[in-house]
């Protein structure tokens, strides 16, 4: 009772909006469109917050799975190609005649003097220094210092690096040192010797550390200099030694 006027006020605007929307006339009728478009202009800001909202949340998602899945893309790429490399070594290591012990590479330039990489088999395995180092490409280098477990190699990279090589066909000697960037120079070769670009380079097998025929590289420039009884070769090795994972020391044999 003592609340009976608020509840005379509350049923008589219920009533009033009762009347005012059930009414088919002219006027309440624009008054009920005016009051939708009202409601739609308030509404439509809100409801794009909300949608832009919902569409920045789908796209991070997106770019999470995004990157999720080039990861995962980038992990098979690399497995696939080591698996590919792991396939080369074993049928290199089937077909060939020499005595080779596979060994993975654990430490690159781990001597500061020294374009060097350290492998994890040693004298438990047999090695001594002065082993030829190859993979199925070709040279890689030699061993140099030789642990129980490990043995480090001195690369074909480094500046000191030398190794009697010859060029097929023609089987014209040099001595090949390094030059930069996977290229060698090839010196003391004969000016009259039948050098090629595209010819190969090998080992010519005068030295006790490098069986004869050990694949090292390609020819790829040849200069004849005037008035020299030399001529000026370079030659790219076919080893990629930046990507190197495994390798092979020689024990003994002859790659013929």
């Amino acid at each position: 009772v003592r609340h009976k006027h608020h509840y005379v006020f509350v049923i008589t605007i219920v009533l009033s909006f009762l009347l005012l929307f059930n009414q088919e006339s002219p006027g309440l009728i624009k008054l009920r469109q005016f009051s939708i478009d009202i409601i739609s202009w308030v509404s439509f800001p809100i409801t794009n917050i909300k949608t832009l909202r919902g569409v920045e949340e789908k796209n991070q998602i997106l770019r999470e799975k995004n990157l999720q899945l080039v990861l995962q893309l980038q992990s098979l790429l690399h497995l696939a190609a080591e698996n590919n490399e792991l396939r080369k070594f074993l049928n290199f290591q089937r077909e060939s005649n020499l005595i080779i012990i596979a060994a993975e590479i654990v430490n690159k330039g781990s001597s500061p003097n020294l374009k060097s990489i350290l492998i994890d088999v040693g004298k438990d395995d047999n090695i001594n220094p002065n082993l030829a180092v190859i993979t199925p490409d070709g040279i890689v280098g030699k061993t140099v210092l030789v642990a129980e477990h490990s043995t480090l190699v001195q690369l074909i990279s480094d500046v000191n690096f030398r190794i009697s090589v010859h060029v097929l066909p023609s089987g014209a000697g040099g001595i090949l040192r390094w030059k930069g960037d996977q290229y060698c120079d090839i010196r003391e070769v004969h000016l009259n010797a039948e050098v090629n670009i595209g010819d190969q380079v090998v080992t010519s097998g005068y030295s006790d550390i490098f069986p004869k025929g050990l694949k090292v590289g390609t020819v790829t420039e040849v200069i004849g200099e005037i008035g020299q009884f030399q001529k000026s070769v370079t030659a790219k090795i076919d080893t990629d030694l930046g990507s190197l994972m495994n390798v092979f020391v020689i024990l003994s044999g002859d790659s013929k």
